[in-house]
């Protein structure tokens, strides 16, 4: 698209900034997973240490994004996402997972800071199509019974055949043919 939120669109030079976006409440209910998406362009690379006679060596001090979660109204915030490069080379997508986040009604905020003694452009951090994918993810189960043998010096037991149901929440059992398996045993609660 022609659009993006970002924290220096026009390309001034700066030395400071801080600068978040937050999302509107976001509800994560109807699912069992969720995901974060969007795309992001930035350049963190360190301005120029010379030191133009700056004792602090003209260089950046701090400059760094990051994305974070809040499921009660924004009184705390958890970090999800930091950039992990210096910079992308164009637009990048970003994938983050949300499912531990599932029923509750969440904001994020996307947070950039600058903070330096050299006043240079800089592209800062671009976010684009921020997009919450929430979907019903089918779980399974698999349970494998197969008889022990006590006595690992014994001659192994003959290749057994394996038969294999196919209905939701059966067993998966190892028989040879002419014997039945016992059903297994309940397990012990102590």
């Amino acid at each position: 698209g022609t659009n993006c939120w970002g924290t220096n669109l026009k390309g001034e030079s700066t030395d400071f900034a801080i600068t978040d976006l937050i999302t509107p409440a976001i509800s994560l209910a109807g699912g069992n997973h969720a995901t974060l998406r969007f795309w992001q362009n930035f350049d963190f690379t360190q301005a120029d240490t010379g030191d133009d006679g700056d004792a602090f060596g003209g260089g950046d001090l701090v400059q760094a994004a990051q994305v974070a979660i809040s499921k009660d109204n924004g009184a705390v915030w958890t970090t999800l996402y930091t950039p992990d490069a210096d910079s992308t080379d164009g637009w990048e997508e970003v994938e983050v997972d949300l499912t531990r986040y599932v029923g509750s009604t969440v904001r994020f905020r996307f947070n950039y800071q600058l903070f330096s003694f050299k006043t240079t452009d800089r592209l800062g951090w671009l976010v684009d199509d921020l997009a919450v994918d929430l979907n019903v993810v089918a779980s399974s189960r698999v349970v494998v019974v197969l008889p022990l043998v006590a006595d690992t010096s014994a001659t192994p037991p003959p290749r057994r055949a394996a038969s294999c149901a196919t209905a939701p929440g059966s067993i998966l059992s190892s028989t040879t043919p002419g014997t039945e398996v016992p059903p297994p045993r309940p397990s012990r609660r102590e």
